[in-house]
Parts: C-alpha cells; sequence; structure tokens
C-alpha cells in the first residue's frame, strides 16, 4: 500500500507540473484515502498539501485553503517545522489570490524568520519572491523591487535557474508599472526564452502575457492581440481560469485603447465572470471598475455609476483602503448622486 502511494503521488506531481490540475486533483484524491487507511500521518499531510495545490490552481480557493490548514495541523503535531512552513507558504498565496495582501504579508513575515532560522535558502528566496508579489498589490513598487532583488541574489548563488526566471519575470512586471518599458521588455525576453527551453508551458504564458502589455504599453497594439489570442489558446489548454481572466481583462484594456469599447466591454464581462467563480475578489474589484469606466466613455454615466458602486463596495468589505479611496474618486468624477 505503501509503495502504490508513492507510485500515484509522483504521477499527481508528474500531471501538476504539466499543468494537467484536474487529473491531480483526482489522483491526490485518491491518495488522501490510501494515506488514511494506512493510518499514516507524514503521507496524509503531504496528500492534502497536493490537493490544495491542485484546488488553487483550478481556483477553488477556499477548498485549498481547507486542505492547506488541515496539512499545516499535520505537521505541526509531527514536529515538521519546514513542512509547516510550506502549507503556512500556501495559505498565504491563497489569501493573495483572494485580494488580501495585507493577510498574506502577515504570514509571510512569520515563514520568512522561520526560514531564515532554518538555513532554507531557496525557501528564502521564495518567501521574498511572495512578499514582492504582495507589496506589489499595494502599489509599493519599489519595496516590492527590493524583495525580488534580494530573492534573485540567492536564487543566483543557489544556480537555480528556474527560480531565476520567475523572479526576473516579477522584476520585469515592477519595471512595467515604473514605465521603465525597455528594462521590462529585456527582462521578459530573457524569461520566455528560458521557460520555453524548459518546457514550461505555464511559465512561458504567463511571461507572454507580460510581453504582450509591454508591446501594449509601447503603443504595438496588434502585436499586443497577438500574443493574448495565443496565451489564452495555451490556458484554455491547461484550465487556467484564473489566468484566463487576466489575458481577457488585458484583451480588453487593448481594444478600449483602440477605442474598440464594445469589443473592450465584451471582454471585460468574460473576465469577471471568470473572477466571480473563482472568488477571486480583488480581480472582480478592478474587472468590475474598468467595465464602469468603459460606460464612462459610451456616455453612459448611470451605468457607470452602478459598476463603480458595486467595486466600491467590495473594495470595502476587503478593507482595502488604497482601492475605495480610488473608487470613491472615480465616483465622485461622474458627478452625479448615489
Amino acid at each position: 500500500m505503501q509503495q502504490k502511494w508513492d507510485q500515484c503521488r509522483l504521477r499527481a506531481i508528474e500531471l501538476y507540473k504539466g499543468s494537467k490540475f484536474r487529473e491531480s486533483l483526482t489522483l491526490s484524491e485518491a491518495n488522501l484515502e490510501l494515506a488514511r487507511g494506512l493510518q499514516d500521518q507524514v503521507r496524509e499531510a503531504a496528500s492534502l498539501n497536493d490537493l490544495g495545490l491542485a484546488h488553487s490552481r483550478l481556483s477553488q480557493l477556499q477548498r485549498a485553503l481547507h486542505c492547506f490548514d488541515q496539512a499545516r495541523l499535520i505537521f505541526q503535531v509531527l514536529g515538521d517545522r519546514a513542512s509547516e512552513t510550506a502549507a503556512l507558504s500556501n495559505t498565504a498565496l491563497v489569501y493573495a489570490k483572494l485580494g488580501q495582501p495585507k493577510r498574506a504579508l502577515l504570514l509571510y513575515n512569520q515563514i520568512l524568520a522561520i526560514r531564515q532560522q532554518l538555513g532554507d535558502r531557496a525557501a528564502e528566496a521564495t518567501t521574498l519572491n511572495n512578499m514582492g508579489f504582495a507589496y506589489s498589490a499595494f502599489g509599493q513598487s519599489q519595496t516590492a523591487l527590493e524583495h525580488f532583488q534580494q530573492a534573485l541574489l540567492i536564487q543566483r548563488e543557489l544556480g537555480d535557474r528556474t527560480g531565476e526566471a520567475t523572479t526576473l519575470n516579477n522584476i520585469g512586471s515592477i519595471y512595467n508599472d515604473l514605465g521603465e518599458l525597455a528594462q521590462a521588455w529585456l527582462h521578459y525576453q530573457q524569461v520566455l526564452l528560458v521557460r520555453q527551453q524548459a518546457g514550461d508551458t505555464s511559465g512561458a504564458a504567463i511571461t507572454m502575457n507580460n510581453l504582450a502589455l509591454t508591446y501594449a504599453n509601447l503603443g504595438q497594439s496588434n502585436q499586443a492581440l497577438l500574443f493574448y489570442n495565443q496565451i489564452l489558446l495555451l490556458q484554455q489548454e491547461m484550465d487556467d481560469r484564473l489566468g484566463q481572466a487576466v489575458t481577457l481583462s488585458n484583451t480588453g484594456a487593448v481594444h478600449r485603447s483602440l477605442g474598440q469599447l464594445e469589443k473592450a466591454l465584451g471582454f471585460y464581462q468574460q473576465a469577471l465572470l471568470i473572477r466571480r467563480e473563482a472568488g477571486d475578489r480583488l480581480g472582480e474589484i478592478n474587472t468590475t471598475a474598468n467595465i464602469g469606466t468603459v460606460y464612462v466613455e459610451l456616455g453612459k454615466k448611470s451605468r457607470a455609476l452602478a459598476f463603480y458602486a458595486k467595486a466600491w463596495g467590495l473594495a470595502d468589505q476587503l478593507g482595502n483602503q488604497t482601492l475605495t479611496e480610488w473608487l470613491r474618486s472615480l465616483i465622485e468624477s461622474l458627478d452625479i448622486s448615489l
């Protein structure tokens, strides 16, 4: 039975790495039953962690949280601090996806301290990367860049090419946010080459999305749309729902910049449906606001107000002050009363 579990887990991991998340989920569910039948807590916790990862990639975020929490508690009982911290890190990632970067950062600060105590340099770099993402969600681009650069130094020390590609991609995103588009483009081209050589379809899709965004920012809209079409096909093959939402939203933004407002609206609405289904609250807020802005440009202020007010209400529920202030300013700019 133990040998069967080991073989099944290796297969589940292969499926996950190959972006076959539903198949990986099904196999991990069977592994969990096997582990419980064996009364093997180590294997049970590992199966729960695998399940959480698959649920997360399938945008089943509350289920992912439940699995990670169960895994963490078992690792805690077993005294396995490294695995307990890994489960905690996965929990923080889900909170970030749920649009709760403040909660994620609280966890990451705990995780970073533990990983430094354990001397786990690779895991430390991962945590610094995750913290960079959380700071970026707060709009603190310079602080995010500092964390990414710290992670990059560690990964280069370790010779971790895959991790280095991830971090270079993150740095490119920050340069994009800062308007340093040439720097962003150079970083993304390096990353795409590494990921294509490694056969990393999921990572290549993320990098292509970022390259498309850079082309759009450079005013090369047709090139950006070509990239987005390719990316969407890849993400549909991988059943990457949140990735599809990002790509649809970005495609909408390009059409909006071209003055093709009805097309933009269609893409934003598709993205919004996915984000609602996935529980991606931060994405839902941003996409709802984008739809409001398209209605402003279409001269439909009452429709715009409805979407801005909806987005403001969601941001207020999350306690995200930056977003609520931004949305209030959009509502006030309409110069019509609630």
